[in-house]
């Protein structure tokens, strides 16, 4: 099983159930503190330069495309930088 970040952060109950029938739990339960934010503080994030975003996007291109040939679920368009591969 591989969860995807951005659709725990956008789904979190849905991928929560996945998780939950993927071990063999009841993935009709909802713990009572699901909305709460866990880890939200995680400073400032790094800025990083523009041909330093794009020297790093062409770097992972091929990994990026060859990863989402492996898992058929993971959703490109949640990763900005890598949607023009969809």
């Amino acid at each position: 099983m591989v969860l995807q970040f951005e659709k725990c952060l956008t789904d979190t109950g849905g991928e929560l159930a996945r998780t939950y029938e993927f071990l063999g739990l009841d993935p009709s339960f909802i713990p009572a503190d699901i909305s709460t934010p866990r880890n939200s503080d995680r400073g400032k994030k790094m800025e990083l330069r523009r041909e330093t975003r794009s020297a790093l996007v062409k770097a992972y291109e091929s990994d990026v495309r060859r990863t989402s040939e492996l898992i058929a679920d993971l959703d490109l368009e949640l990763w900005p930088d890598f949607a023009h591969l969809v």
